[in-house]
C-alpha cells in the first residue's frame, strides 16, 4: 500500500516544479586551424535547453560550418550539464564534444584528403555579472581532453594517426530576456587544444549571435 502511493505522494512537487525548455538558433564568423586545415566561414547552430527552477540543467547544441567552396567542412555536436547557484550567480558543468573537420582534395589532380575527428569530455565554470534587470555579461573557462583520429588519404593510400589532445575553452558573453521570453546572445569564444606526437593543436575562435525562446512547462 505505501509503495502505491508514494508516486501519488509525489504528483504535487512534480506538477509544482517550473521546468522550461528553451530552443534556439545560433549564427556567427568561425576561424579554425589544426595545422592541415585551416579557414574562416560563417557557422550556424541549433541549440536545445531543458532548465529546471532549482539550477540544474542540460542542453545540447549542433553546429556546421559552411564549405564557402573550398571543400572544407566541420560539424560539432555538444552535450552539457550543470547547475547554476544563483546566489553567486556562478555556473558549474560537464560536457561531451565530438566533431569532424574534413578537406576533401579534386580527386582527378591527386590532391589529398584530410578527416580530424575529436571526441572527448570538459569541465567548467560559468560566471555572471548582472547589467541590468533582465541583462548580464558572463563570462566561462574549460578544461578538456579529446581523443583524436586523423587521416589522410593521397591516391588511395590512407594513413591514420592517433592521440590525444588537453586544453581549455574561453568566452565572454552579453545576454539579454526580453518581456515576450525571447532571449537575445552576443559573444565570443576562443578555443586551443594542444596535441601529442605528430599532430598538430587545434584552434577556434568564434563571434556568434544567438536567439532563443522560453517555454515554461
Amino acid at each position: 500500500m505505501k509503495k502505491t502511493l508514494l508516486p501519488l505522494l509525489l504528483l504535487p512537487a512534480l506538477a509544482s516544479a517550473d521546468i522550461y525548455i528553451i530552443p534556439g538558433f545560433s549564427g556567427g564568423m568561425m576561424t579554425y586551424d589544426n595545422g592541415d586545415i585551416d579557414y574562416k566561414s560563417g557557422s550556424t547552430a541549433l541549440n536545445l535547453t531543458v532548465a529546471h527552477d532549482s539550477g540544474f540543467y542540460i542542453d545540447g547544441e549542433y553546429r556546421e560550418d559552411d564549405d564557402d567552396g573550398q571543400g572544407i567542412t566541420r560539424s560539432a555536436s555538444v552535450f552539457t550539464a550543470g547547475k547554476r547557484f544563483s546566489t553567486y550567480d556562478i555556473t558549474a558543468f560537464i560536457g561531451h564534444q565530438s566533431s569532424e573537420t574534413s578537406s576533401l582534395g579534386d580527386k582527378d589532380i591527386d590532391e589529398e584528403d584530410i578527416v580530424f575527428d575529436n571526441s572527448g569530455m570538459f569541465i567548467g565554470l560559468n560566471k555572471g555579472f548582472p547589467t541590468g534587470e533582465r541583462s548580464k555579461v558572463s563570462t566561462h573557462i574549460a578544461y578538456g581532453q579529446m581523443d583524436i583520429d586523423r587521416s589522410v588519404e593521397i591516391n588511395n593510400s590512407k594513413t591514420e594517426t592517433t592521440g590525444t589532445s588537453n586544453g581549455y575553452s574561453a568566452g565572454i558573453a552579453y545576454s539579454h530576456s526580453f518581456k515576450n521570453n525571447v532571449g537575445l546572445s552576443l559573444g565570443g569564444k576562443l578555443q586551443d587544444y594542444q596535441k601529442d606526437g605528430d599532430l598538430e593543436s587545434e584552434r577556434i575562435s568564434l563571434l556568434y549571435f544567438r536567439v532563443s525562446y522560453q517555454i515554461g512547462l
